[in-house]
């Protein structure tokens, strides 16, 4: 092996230590931030420190977003509250799952996306302090070098392409995706689950990577991270362990990327584009994409 091929190899078996090293290299740019916003907040008036109620505020919005949604959010609530009255109507009876999966989607635009941008109006915050810059813009708390966000997604999605292709061989694989199993009816059916099912994403990502995160931001630094990642991986406590400890690793990364990016759109694009590619995957691996010249069932 020539010394030029020598000297590629190594870098190349450095890039995985160069990720990890990257992750507390970030964590303590963000901390010297947040430690200076602090400082900077104190001495500003010149008065003595005062007691910042926001994060309390923040963990008690979330405490309570979370109980709405396991009792009133999901899909077995609407059909004790609406399931025979749909069954007995001549129409919506043919769209009873898709409609209780709406009541699923619904309850996620309330309670991870109105609720927690309503309260950050109130306390008078941002919606770009809280990780929903403009489309296209990047700049946060500690910057990836100078990548941009779209980039580290690329790279992302790209990493974990094959392995989605691979799963979606197995039968475990198409048995569970996509989560409404008459997707496949039509294109109506079709369009109105991804659609939903793509928006549940973008409220997820900005209840726990932008409301909580980058609200918790200045008063805990990179534990914020943390203390995000614990409710996270809880709301996947009813899935497969493997997918709930995934959910710890997903929220560190994703929670890091964020606040080093000063954006959610990472995390939104990622959830969103694996989610489709595994729907379409495993529909064209089981029962196939609707036919698209019959759009109604």
């Amino acid at each position: 092996m020539s010394q030029a091929r020598s000297r590629w190899f190594l870098s190349v078996l450095a890039w995985p230590a160069r990720f990890l090293a990257w992750f507390p290299e970030t964590w303590l740019g963000i901390d010297r931030q947040a430690s200076a916003e602090r400082a900077s907040a104190s001495q500003q008036d010149g008065l003595p420190p005062r007691y910042d109620s926001r994060p309390a505020q923040i963990l008690v919005v979330a405490a309570l977003v979370l109980i709405f949604e396991w009792y009133y959010g999901d899909r077995p609530f609407f059909l004790d509250l609406l399931g025979d009255k749909v069954a007995a109507h001549r129409v919506l009876s043919r769209y009873q799952d898709l409609l209780a999966f709406c009541w699923w989607s619904g309850s996620k635009i309330v309670g991870f996306l109105m609720i927690p941008v309503l309260h950050v109006w109130v306390m008078g915050g941002r919606l770009r302090d809280f990780g929903m810059p403009g489309w296209g813009k990047s700049g946060g708390a500690h910057g990836v070098g100078r990548v941009p966000w779209w980039l580290i997604y690329i790279c992302l999605y790209l990493a974990v392409l094959p392995l989605i292709v691979a799963a979606s061989f197995t039968s475990t694989f198409q048995h569970t995706y996509p989560f409404y199993r008459q997707a496949n009816r039509s294109g109506l059916d079709f369009l109105a689950w991804e659609l939903q099912y793509g928006a549940t994403f973008l409220t997820v990502e900005f209840f726990f990577r932008g409301y909580l995160l980058f609200g918790l931001r200045r008063a805990l630094g990179s534990h914020a991270i943390f203390v995000m990642m614990v409710p996270y991986c809880m709301i996947h406590a009813l899935k497969p362990a493997a997918e709930s400890v995934g959910a710890i690793i997903a929220g560190v990364v994703l929670g890091t990327l964020a606040l080093s990016t000063g954006s959610i759109w990472c995390g939104v694009l990622i959830h969103v584009s694996v989610a489709w590619t595994m729907d379409i995957l495993a529909s064209l691996q089981g029962h196939g994409l609707p036919r698209w010249g019959h759009f109604l069932p």
